[in-house]
């Protein structure tokens, strides 16, 4: 939170190391919202008042409004650990409590499919702080309902090949389980979507301020520092209304609707890298008064933040406000003729098609700064040409590229335009840029003006039989800018065994090959690195400088060819020595860009909540020093992925084929607004 306000509602809880790294670390782009202030003073004044406790909170709202990232900032607030649950149409109790397996004898186990022995041995090892469902979404690389699915399948088949024998079980607690027992802060996302009535039972009894989980094995009582938050999307296909008995528990609950204009904004331009305020608050009008009207008149769909997003980055990109509104945000509220009539009457007497024409009228105009070098010729050749006292008002010609031509120079700073396009000094003199100003002789300097001289007799040596033979030209020397470029970009890519897989390993390398050649043409300091893990015993660690700008070589781009799938990963060491190469450089805007397809693992024990806790530590610790992360998300889990990097973090990338171009464009987009 801010200020001094302190939410924490046991302070002297001692977490274990591992509880530690399971609370939510807010990031410095989160925003405080209204209902996070509401809801934290809310539990924290009645938290020790018995049956006026506030422990089970409901948080309803479209997709996009803001509820796991509120569930997440109140694990943060009240010191707790934050862990989730989403429910599916045909969750059964053991998805709920958890599942007793049989214990397979070793002899059995070596004779099972290697996936299987995988996933088992697991579970046989575990310590009981996981879930059996995290154990397997680990183990296994698979999203969580998968992994439900498939603890199922070795249920019933450890139980076939124990057939005979003298059994021993073993109980699995489920994540609401472990959550509900050791007192953390559990998310339970999308309940209304439960078939099962017993299941739905046995979640209200739960829920009870002195509920209990009867299990197999005992009878968990209820930890007093567990907090139930349940989120659930509005209108959504698959979903019905909340269970009534489970609305009941509830103490507290928020009605999610979209966050306000300035927080839209900001959320968009985190998400999308696009920073123009005035076409983003657009854009978020016109959201806002789309999901009010459809509203009032029981129009189904949603305009939601999901729907800005894409049609912010959209215009990012060129495209007409006024046309892409339809694709991107009225057609997905409906394609009725009816509905979409009403739609666009609202946006119509509210004036926002004209603000969407302004905006294409705004975005088709040059860029202040953009153009070229201007070529000046005035009458008859003279050496005083280059001096200072120049008689102004003399007849001349500028000849100027526009902003939008294909070869247009780099903008410029404002206050240098006229001295830089002239090629003059701030006394009017001829302007010169040796390689190093500061320590440059005058030798240097003599070289410069005779080359310059040599320029104009040889240009006025070419025209001298024509019919120009009259006009008067000079030949420019013009400087180039002195400052550095104000953006550098480091490309981090995982280079794991599993980048081999559909394809998503040559995207990568086109993507690398393509920032490499925009940020050499630009002259962006770049520093590419791959990376991989458990190579051998003595090398735990390996990383592949292919580019860095502190030793730029024609051949980098060579050896960007050599990129390969390899073995492990360990995401956050690799992200640790890029930032601190960022760190070091002088840039105002540090991009740190990591391509990868799934989560950290590695030997011997990095992986799971350790290898996420170390990774967002990461992120956090240089964020505070100005390194801005980005994760392009190109393989089956992209949700671990976000959770890793935060959504305001993360690319979801769906086409890799365009996936070289996407990552080019979202850096031009820093490259323009440093």
């Amino acid at each position: 939170m801010t200020g001094d306000e302190d939410y924490r509602l046991s302070p002297g809880r001692q977490l274990t190391a591992e509880e530690e790294k399971l609370v939510w670390k807010r990031p410095l782009s989160h925003k405080v919202s209204e209902e996070e202030r509401r809801i934290s003073r809310e539990i924290k004044r009645n938290w020790n008042r018995g049956e006026m406790k506030i422990a089970n909170i409901l948080l309803e709202g479209d997709a996009g409004s803001g509820k796991t990232q509120l569930a997440k900032a109140l694990s943060a607030n009240f010191g707790l650990p934050y862990t989730k649950v989403t429910c599916f149409a045909d969750m059964d109790q053991s998805d709920l409590i958890g599942a007793i397996l049989p214990v397979v004898s070793t002899d059995r186990l070596e004779k099972m499919e290697p996936v299987d022995q995988r996933a088992l041995k697991a579970l046989y090892e575990s310590d009981g702080f996981q879930s059996a469902t995290e154990i397997l979404m680990e183990v296994l690389g698979i999203a969580r309902e998968q992994a439900a699915l498939q603890l199922k399948r070795l249920l019933k088949l450890a139980a076939e090949w124990t057939d005979g024998e003298a059994v021993q079980y073993r109980f699995y607690p489920s994540e609401i389980v472990r959550a509900y027992q050791k007192g953390y802060l559990l998310e339970i996302q999308e309940p209304n979507v439960i078939r099962d009535a017993a299941v739905l039972m046995a979640l209200n009894s739960a829920l009870e301020l002195d509920g209990s989980i009867n299990l197999p094995t005992e009878i968990v009582r209820r930890h007093p520092d567990f907090i139930a938050v349940i989120t659930a999307n509005r209108s959504y296909a698959g979903a019905r209304p909340l269970n009534e008995a489970l609305r009941d528990r509830v103490q507290h609950t928020e009605k999610m609707d979209l966050p306000t204009k300035e927080v839209m904004i900001e959320r968009a331009m985190a998400k999308t890298g696009y920073r123009d305020e005035t076409v983003l608050g657009v854009l978020a009008d016109a959201i806002i008064l789309l999901d009010k009207t459809a509203r009032a008149n029981a129009i189904k769909g949603v305009a939601g933040m999901r729907s800005y997003f894409y049609w912010a980055d959209a215009v990012a990109w060129g495209a007409s406000a006024k046309e892409s509104l339809y694709h991107k945000v009225i057609y997905k509220i409906t394609t009725d003729s009816e509905e979409i009539r009403l739609l666009e009457e609202a946006l119509e007497k509210q004036g926002l098609f004209a603000d969407l024409e302004k905006v294409r009228s705004e975005l088709a105009k040059p860029k202040k700064g953009n153009d070229a070098t201007e070529i000046r010729t005035w009458g008859a050749i003279d050496e005083s040409a280059f001096e200072p006292g120049r008689k102004e008002g003399e007849k001349g010609i500028a000849l100027k590229k526009s902003a939008d031509s294909d070869t247009s120079a780099t903008r410029v700073p404002d206050e240098s335009l006229h001295l830089e396009r002239s090629g003059l000094e701030g006394d009017g003199s001829p302007c010169y840029h040796p390689d190093s100003p500061e320590t440059a002789s005058e030798d240097a300097r003599q070289r410069n003006r005779d080359f310059r001289k040599k320029l104009n007799r040889a240009a006025r040596e070419v025209v001298s039989d024509s019919i120009h033979r009259n006009v008067r030209l000079i030949v420019h020397r013009p400087c180039p800018p002195t400052e550095s470029p104000s953006l550098v970009v480091g490309l981090r890519i995982d280079e794991s065994a599993s980048m081999s897989a559909f394809g998503r390993l040559e995207a990568a390398k086109r993507a690398a090959i393509a920032v490499y050649e925009f940020c050499r043409i630009c002259q962006i300091p770049i520093l590419i690195y791959g990376d991989t893990a458990d190579v051998s015993k003595l090398e735990q660690m390996s990383v592949f400088a292919y580019a860095d700008f502190a030793h730029m070589d024609p051949d980098d781009r060579f050896r960007l060819m050599g990129i390969r799938a390899r073995t492990n990963n360990r995401d956050g060491m690799a992200l640790r020595i890029m930032a601190e190469r960022l760190a070091a450089s002088p840039q105002q805007t540090k991009l740190l860009i990591s391509i990868s397809d799934g989560q950290p693992k590695a030997m011997d024990d990095y992986t799971g909540s350790y290898a996420v806790a170390d990774m967002q530590q990461t992120i956090e610790e240089y964020e505070r020093i100005g390194i801005t992360f980005l994760a392009a998300a190109i393989g089956q889990d992209k949700e671990v992925i976000s959770e890793i990097y935060g959504n305001e973090r993360f690319l979801d990338i769906a086409n890799l084929q365009e996936f070289p171009a996407q990552l080019v464009r979202m850096i031009a987009r820093y490259w323009r607004s440093s």
